[in-house]
């Protein structure tokens, strides 16, 4: 399915799942105000995986929400293609994205809905916070024990996609092992995991409940582990005894957690409210395990068997976690994706922040239960925003997984506004929009128009001229805030038709002018359409700087020399035949510096500098090229 279509299966979902949960006015509300986000179609018309992962997670997140809250008719199907959405977003952009997404929300929605009050009573008290503790011990415990398992566990193929991480891996692990092996710990440590598996087996042999088959299942494989650990003290080396530590304490972390919450809610203060979800909850897990298998695990197992270290090293570590930690490509403040939200949402994001106070009844003890839907959507994109904002990299399109939730949000709060138009609340309502709504439209009409609307979508400050807001745009903007203002006044349903009009008029503008615009100066087409034009038979083009995977797009075959150094791009661009060369902004003033050195009765030319990171260089003047000492030194067109 392409771009388009990915788009339209989420307009598709969000008009379903929320018609059934709150009506049709409120779906098609919910699906127009997801259809004129300009971040929605932005994304929409991208070559990138971030539109799969737009529409699975969203689809995700929403037929979750319609499983819970939903009708009890065709409850498993909606959990089905929750299940499904969640596996394609796997596909899309790995399992860190989509579990932050889905699991999060879902884990702090349920604990939200506990009484802790309850369960902090004098009864309760000491066994929630032993419970809580064993839990909180045995999730670190695992952790560690996780990573000493790949560290020991596997060949030094698995521990870096590179040369150079597999080195320094190899010889953290080196020093590790020397540190444990000096000092016993591996010993000790399988003395311990034996004991404790030892322990936990004569535990569920004394147990005074039924012996099930799993039980009994589990008091074997514990006792076995004891006497495996046993033997391996005198037939396994140091890597081997480290390995299998960590592989038994893995395992035993694990069975205490689950051990500890699970003899939690047996007991009989808690048994009786918790019982009744026992079989639905299990059902929906065995659910939730066999629809991923079946969606994912294909993928994930080629690759798994095809690419074992890069799977772990590349896929996971390199392009989830480094990204949440190092700048890739693009950084920015703690801010960057709350401006984004607000001027890729135009002109939405002046209504949003009405759905945190309009939608939720907060002071009422069932607000969760009457309105799960909303709270739910609300901690999803809260918890995402938040994520997001605490990662170094920042990339506008990374919002994405928020995209779905904004824009049902933002369809059931003029759906509510619509429902009680005659409400003093509606009037403040409209009045506060319009309040929030006046700095985004100044911002727009000042002298750095656009700025901010350009950013959200390119990550870049720097506007073309052909992609300048024109008047047309300033009299849309100011058409919103005339419709806003009379919506606080009047609040006819009419002025409400009319605001979504506009909205869908700043869509068709942005999205037939604006964006292709911006492509066009962002593209390396247009550069490579410039060389085409000036070039000579038979010669190649010059190209310093990062990879830049789309200039191949646009090149013949052996039409482009690549160029490592500045030195090596000097040499292409020696006077005497016409030499062309594309040369990233960053490198332009070296390469200038060393021409000059190398070349003093010579220079450079400006060719084409239309692109946001990207200047083609020539040794020979062509038409109205601009000398490259004017334009470093801001005689010329460049940045």
């Amino acid at each position: 399915m392409d771009d388009d279509g990915q788009a339209l299966a989420s307009l598709v979902g969000v008009y379903y799942a929320v018609g059934l949960l709150r009506g049709r006015r409120a779906g098609l509300l919910a699906a127009l105000v997801l259809a004129t986000l300009p971040q929605f179609y932005l994304i929409s018309r991208q070559a990138m995986p971030d539109v799969y992962l737009m529409t699975s997670i969203g689809i995700a997140v929403l037929f979750l929400a319609l499983g819970m809250f939903g009708p009890e008719l065709r409850r498993d199907l909606h959990f089905g293609i929750s299940y499904a959405g969640f596996g394609l977003a796997l596909l899309a952009k790995g399992p860190v994205i989509a579990c932050g997404v889905y699991f999060v929300p879902l884990l702090l929605f349920t604990l939200a809905q506990i009484d802790i009050p309850r369960l902090w009573e004098r009864d309760l008290r000491l066994p929630s916070a032993r419970t809580a503790a064993i839990v909180a011990m045995s999730l670190a415990l695992a952790a560690a024990c996780a990573g000493g398992a790949f560290a020991f566990g596997t060949g030094s193929e698995w521990w870096g996609y590179s040369d150079t991480m597999r080195d320094a891996f190899a010889e953290k692990r080196e020093a590790l092992l020397g540190a444990l092996n000096r000092r016993w710990a591996a010993e000790f440590t399988l003395v311990l995991l034996a004991a404790l598996a030892s322990g936990l087996a004569w535990r569920l042999q004394r147990s005074p409940e039924p012996r099930t088959r799993l039980r009994f299942a589990a008091i074997w494989a514990l006792g076995a582990a004891a006497v495996v650990a046993i033997l391996a003290l005198v037939a396994a080396g140091p890597v081997g005894r480290l390995a299998l530590a960590s592989i038994l304490g893995l395992a035993a972390s694990i069975a205490c957690c689950v051990a500890a919450v699970r003899g939690y809610l047996m007991r009989p203060e808690i048994a009786p409210a918790v019982r009744p979800f026992f079989t639905p909850v299990r059902r929906q897990v065995l659910l939730f395990l066999a629809v991923v298998a079946i969606v994912a695990g294909p993928w994930h197992v080629a690759i798994f068997a095809e690419r074992g270290h890069g799977f772990f090293t590349d896929f996971i570590v390199k392009h989830n976690l480094t990204r949440a930690e190092e700048t890739i490509n693009r950084g920015g403040s703690a801010d960057f994706y709350v401006k984004t939200l607000i001027f890729g949402g135009l002109p939405w994001s002046a209504v949003l922040p009405l759905a945190f106070a309009l939608l939720i009844e907060w002071w009422r003890r069932d607000a969760l239960r009457r309105q799960g839907l909303e709270i739910f959507l609300l901690v999803t994109m809260v918890v995402t925003l938040v994520a997001l904002s605490t990662a170094a990299t920042k990339f506008a399109h990374y919002m994405s997984p928020v995209l779905v939730p904004f824009g049902v949000l933002v369809g059931l709060t003029l759906d509510r506004l619509i429902a009680e138009r005659r409400g003093f609340a509606a009037t403040i309502a409209w009045a506060t929009a319009g309040l929030l709504y006046i700095p985004v439209l100044f911002d727009v009409i000042s002298s750095d128009g656009m700025k901010y609307v350009v950013r959200s979508m390119t990550m870049k400050d720097t506007i073309p001229e052909s992609a300048a807001a024109g008047e047309a745009f300033h009299v849309m903007l100011w058409s919103v805030a005339a419709i806003l203002a009379g919506l606080a006044l009047f609040r006819f349903r009419v002025l409400v038709g009319a605001l979504i009009a506009a909205a869908i008029v700043i869509a068709v503008y942005i999205n037939g002018f604006f964006i292709p615009e911006l492509s066009y100066h962002k593209s390396m087409k247009h550069l490579c359409e410039s060389y085409h034009e000036h070039r000579l038979d038979q010669q190649r083009l010059g190209y310093y700087g990062d990879t830049k995977h789309g200039l191949f797009y646009y090149l013949a075959p052996g039409e482009m020399n690549r160029l490592t150094t500045a030195r090596e791009t000097i040499d292409h661009l020696a006077p005497g035949p016409r030499a062309l060369a594309l040369v990233r902004n960053k490198y332009v003033t070296k390469v200038e510096s060393l021409y000059e050195r190398t070349y003093p009765q010579d220079q450079l030319w400006v060719v084409d500098d239309s692109h946001f990171s990207y200047t083609l260089l020539s040794n020979d003047q062509i038409g109205r090229a601009v000398s490259l000492h004017e334009w470093t030194s801001g005689e010329g067109d460049g940045e």
